[in-house]
């Protein structure tokens, strides 16, 4: 069946490469500059942000769902364009804007965006929100096809997985919240090794690391934290502000210190997901720029 799916996107291969030469017959450097800055958004590092605001500044328990939705989003992405397999655009006759290594099919990010911006629509659930969430979802995979890096059915392919994923954490995340804390502790250690053993790859391994350092993180903040995430919009701003500096110093110099192998790869980005799971709500909550439900947090200090 895998490989009956393979030779069907490989027969149309041709069509779609008409269709990127199509789209970049309209290229300039103005739409360069602006397709690029789409793409951006679909990008990890804006998600990054993004979920930071959520976490931090709009609703925790909203930033909680939107990473653990991205993180499984992107592995199963990854997992797929594994078995699937199908070569990058590579015709002499596109213009390829940002390189790309890893397989075309399907568009990570399509398929992140549907279900990480439809995940945060589906919370907010105003006809203004979608108004924006709509076009953005379809402009980010749209900028894959005109940068070069994705054929049409690419796209295709990421929407319709990201839809399903949608679909899926909708029907399930009720019965994820009724899970007891101990066996949630659990599960957040084993599920990411367990799924890091079943499909293993550079970029698996810092998928499931990160998901290992929030879930972990998240389990610990609701303990011993367990902050309010309203606030003046002059505080929500200062959250961020104190928050950015720290990531990047936390990512960049664990990134100089480490060496480039796959253990120290791994820590990394487990001390990068419990670093904005954990330590930055918690450091916030000393600062007193959110409030702590939890009498408990601190208590020793």
């Amino acid at each position: 069946m895998i490989e009956g799916i393979r030779e069907f996107l490989l027969q149309t291969v041709p069509a779609g490469t008409e269709a990127i030469i199509y789209l970049q017959g309209f290229r300039n450097a103005l739409l360069d500059r602006l397709f690029l800055l789409i793409t951006f958004l679909g990008d990890g590092e804006f998600y990054l942000f993004l979920f930071l605001v959520v976490y931090l500044s709009v609703n925790k328990h909203w930033g909680r769902g939107l990473a653990y939705i991205l993180l499984i989003s992107t592995y199963i992405n990854l997992l797929i364009k594994d078995v699937i397999a199908l070569p990058r655009p590579y015709d002499s006759r596109i213009t390829i804007l940002r390189s790309e290594t890893s397989y075309s099919f399907p568009s990570d990010h399509s398929q992140v965006a549907l279900s990480t911006y439809g995940f945060f629509g589906l919370r907010v659930n105003k006809w203004s929100v979608w108004l924006v969430f709509i076009p953005l979802i379809l402009l980010i995979g749209l900028s894959r096809v005109y940068i070069g890096v994705h054929y049409p059915q690419d796209l295709l392919g990421g929407w319709l997985s990201g839809l399903f994923i949608l679909i899926i954490w909708e029907g399930m995340q009720h019965r994820i919240k009724n899970i007891p804390p101990l066996l949630s502790f659990i599960l957040a250690i084993i599920l990411p090794l367990l799924l890091m053993v079943l499909f293993y790859s550079r970029e698996s391994l810092k998928t499931m690391a990160t998901l290992m350092g929030v879930s972990l993180g998240f389990q610990l903040e609701k303990a011993l934290v367990d902050f309010e995430a309203d606030g003046l919009l002059l505080q929500k701003i200062v959250r961020i502000l104190v928050a950015l500096p720290i990531i990047a110093t936390v990512w960049y110099g664990l990134k100089i210190i480490l060496p480039d192998l796959s253990i120290f790869v791994f820590i990394r980005h487990l001390v990068l997901g419990f670093t904005v799971s954990f330590f930055i709500p918690s450091l916030l909550s000393r600062l007193k720029l959110v409030k702590k439900r939890n009498s408990l947090t601190w208590r020793n200090s």
